[in-house]
């Protein structure tokens, strides 16, 4: 096998988005470098996540009984207009506080606007948000005891400062706004 290319990207696993470089031989990752200095076990995992076999790429609708595991491949479309109409009957039966839907971190802002949007469509104030186990508490926590986001912020008062506790924060994360002091 011959390398096709070396292509630089960065990791989606958490909000640290690290810079990776991938490897490329016959248009497959066989090799990942983080050159952020971390040991992104997140981001190494990433081709058995991709080229995993029983990844699931395409819709799929259940034909066997719950928990049967037999399942068909089914069109867009198809999921799409099955998804429209039990979101429709839901709404209709039990009104629009019935549906709920999910997003993600903060920092997939696109996923987080779709979600939103989505919410809007089906008329459901129900968003359910898994922030408060990822940047959330650290941003609430911020604001409420200093007064502004001071480690991900581009502020000026850390050269002023005499003294500074970082509590509770890996030192090898790639944003170390320490090193701005």
């Amino acid at each position: 096998m011959s390398v096709d290319s070396r292509v630089q990207t960065f990791c989606q696993q958490c909000h640290m988005k690290c810079r990776l470089f991938c490897t490329l031989e016959d248009g497959k990752i066989t090799e990942i470098a983080n050159v952020m200095g971390i040991d992104g076990i997140k981001a190494m995992a990433a081709p058995e996540t991709v080229y995993h076999p029983n990844r699931v790429i395409y819709p799929q609708k259940r034909v066997g009984n719950r928990g049967s595991g037999k399942w068909r491949r089914i069109s867009w479309d198809e999921a799409l207009d099955t998804m429209a109409e039990k979101f429709g009957v839901i709404r209709e039966t039990y009104g629009p506080q019935a549906n709920s839907t999910i997003w993600g971190c903060g920092h997939k802002l696109m996923a987080s606007a779709s979600t939103f949007m989505f919410s809007h469509a089906l008329g459901t104030p129900n968003i359910l948000d898994i922030n408060q186990q990822c940047d959330l508490p650290l941003d609430i926590a911020q604001v409420t005891t200093f007064g502004e986001n001071v480690l991900t912020d581009q502020s000026p008062y850390f050269k002023y400062s005499k003294c500074i506790l970082i509590w509770d924060l890996t030192l090898d994360t790639p944003d170390q706004p320490w090193k701005r002091i």
